[in-house]
């Protein structure tokens, strides 16, 4: 008997139901953690929050999202793009067909392996040295030394003259 995990809470902004009927091969599950949850898992559904997906994605789980707010809905769109689960299940549009059609498309072994091969991406990814890198990438290539009125001169605030600069810069390639 394989067995299904649940989240054993449903919670709404305004009320939170408790899940107590559930069939025999569902086990209910209090909080856990992502990071170890899902590389237990086959495929993940969730609402498609970056972290959610990020961990989902990191652990080789084709995903699809359900999204209801914000950015979920870009989440959902870019899985689908890169083919990692199938086109997001708006909230309003969720049932059992769709759902069902949607577990049917991730346990298909491509996209299992597509995962897969994004997870070692991932793995092998140096995010922090990749957003320092295109934080330099972004910056002027000299930025003038700070000038600072007399009455500054003893204690300069370097790090708002720093950021001076940069938005008198952003002006000037934006043409402002």
């Amino acid at each position: 008997m394989s067995f299904n995990c649940l989240s054993g809470k449903l919670t709404t902004k305004s009320s939170q139901y408790e899940v107590t009927e559930v069939p025999e091969n569902v086990f209910l599950l209090e909080d856990c953690p992502h990071d170890w949850l899902f590389p237990q898992c086959s495929a993940v559904v969730h609402h498609g929050g970056a972290g959610t997906t990020a961990t989902g994605l990191k652990a080789g789980c084709p995903t699809t999202i359900v999204p209801f707010f914000g950015d979920q809905f870009f989440w959902g769109d870019r899985v689908h793009q890169k083919g990692l689960g199938p086109e997001p299940i708006p909230i309003s549009q969720l049932n059992v067909e769709n759902l069902s059609n949607a577990i049917r498309f991730m346990l298909q072994p491509e996209v299992k392996s597509q995962a897969m091969e994004l997870a070692k991406l991932i793995q092998n990814e140096d995010g922090v040295a990749a957003a320092v890198d295109a934080f330099h990438r972004h910056l002027p290539s000299e930025l003038p030394l700070p000038t600072a009125p007399a009455e500054e001169v003893d204690h300069p605030n370097l790090l708002q003259w720093f950021f001076a600069q940069i938005g008198e810069w952003c002006w000037t390639v934006c043409g402002l």
